[in-house]
């Protein structure tokens, strides 16, 4: 439902073209009214921290979840193609037609934005879930260094 009416499902998303550098969402932020849990149909997104690119995401890619897990946006994204081709849903009505109208208690995650604040020169780790892998970043803010560790999770699609 959505203003007291029934909605049909496939009336819950949207396509939509964003042009390149377009940012979908500031790190550190949380969701505003406007959220949208997206998924990449075409073109490139850039995950950003601090500024730096930290991963290049491509077609079936998911961005946008944080508010799910009641969190703040850990990277920024921003459109690195010509432009993005995005399939979306609002976060209001993610929550209701697929989380019942709840979202999940807060989860606990080490924060690289936070990390950076308390220690301006000692090397900080942030870690995070992005389409089944657990991202590692490692940097030292003196030398502006970062180094991106993938490595993939097992699931039960493997087998």
């Amino acid at each position: 439902f959505r203003n007291g009416q029934r909605v049909l499902l496939y009336d819950l998303f949207a396509i939509k073209t964003f042009p390149q550098t377009h940012r979908f969402f500031q790190e550190g932020t949380p969701a505003g009214k406007q959220a949208e849990v997206m998924m990449l149909i075409s073109g490139e997104i850039h995950l950003k921290l601090k500024n730096l690119t930290v991963r290049t995401l491509t077609e079936g890619a998911m961005i946008g979840e944080e508010p799910l897990s009641n969190t703040q946006y850990q990277f920024s994204a921003e459109c690195a193609s010509t432009k993005a081709l995005m399939l979306t849903i609002s976060l209001a009505d993610y929550v209701t037609h697929f989380l019942k109208g709840c979202i999940p208690n807060r989860v606990q995650r080490t924060s690289a934005s936070s990390d950076y604040a308390n220690d301006a020169v000692a090397s900080a780790v942030a870690e995070d879930e992005i389409d089944g892998s657990r991202l590692a970043v490692t940097g030292w803010r003196s030398s502006r260094r970062l180094s991106v560790k993938p490595t993939r999770h097992p699931s039960i699609a493997d087998g």
